[in-house]
């Protein structure tokens, strides 16, 4: 949906070159007639000039409506997550993700996997200036379906935060109530099944963290949930 809505943005841009040169074209014709005193003239091209340049007004308007639909509804994939099946209720997880240069690997127990994030959402006026909404990975965990099993088995919890130097979440937390650009400040959880050989797709968007699969593997966990 997003690569067609920027193909069309950038379709826009022959329109606008088109009814602009023409516009200019009937306008210096217009100043044409106007030395020569032709008024009658004159007023038709300048007519014609203004038509052309209000609807070049017009389409750089409508490609400026659709950047901001654009901007809104942007994702941005941070990670992915494949599966393999090495137990009973138990998986290797190898995670790729933005924020770290290799692989991590985990061994976790249960039927669904689950992963944390901090998000930072921007208000949108900051959004369309630009600035994207921001996120920490926090956990990554095993899930057991069944509640007793949730309650007493084999748990598996791993801690994903890398935060070198200045600790930017707290001090974040503490400015929240002085800058207005910050719309809100949350936690965000996804979680899905876990198949063997199944890779699910991580992707952050302006209104929260969401997660694909990305194999037929995990497509039909997601069925069979």
């Amino acid at each position: 949906m997003l690569d067609e809505l920027l193909q069309i943005d950038a379709l826009m841009n022959l329109p606008v070159l088109i009814s602009g040169c023409i516009g200019i074209i009937f306008g210096c014709v217009a100043i044409f007639y106007l030395n020569k005193k032709k008024i009658v003239r004159c007023c038709i091209q300048s007519v014609f000039a203004l038509s052309f340049l209000g609807l070049t007004v017009l389409i750089i308007m409508l490609g400026a409506n659709l950047h901001t639909y654009q901007r809104l509804t942007k994702e941005e994939e941070i990670a992915t997550i494949q599966f393999w099946q090495s137990g009973p209720q138990q998986y290797l997880a190898v995670l790729s993700s933005e924020t770290q240069e290799q692989e991590q690997s985990f061994i976790i127990y249960g039927d669904e996997w689950q992963i944390d994030a901090r998000i930072v959402k921007w208000t949108t006026a900051t959004t369309l200036a630009g600035l994207d909404s921001r996120y920490r990975l926090e956990r990554l965990r095993g899930r057991y379906r069944d509640i007793n099993q949730e309650k007493f088995d084999q748990r598996s919890v791993f801690d994903l935060t890398d935060e070198p130097g200045i600790a930017f979440w707290p001090l974040l937390i503490k400015l929240q109530a002085y800058l207005d650009w910050i719309d809100t400040y949350y936690g965000n959880s996804v979680y899905l099944p876990m198949a063997d050989e199944a890779v699910f797709q991580i992707v952050l968007t302006q209104s929260g963290m969401i997660t694909r699969p990305e194999n037929t593997q995990a497509r039909l966990a997601i069925t069979n949930w």
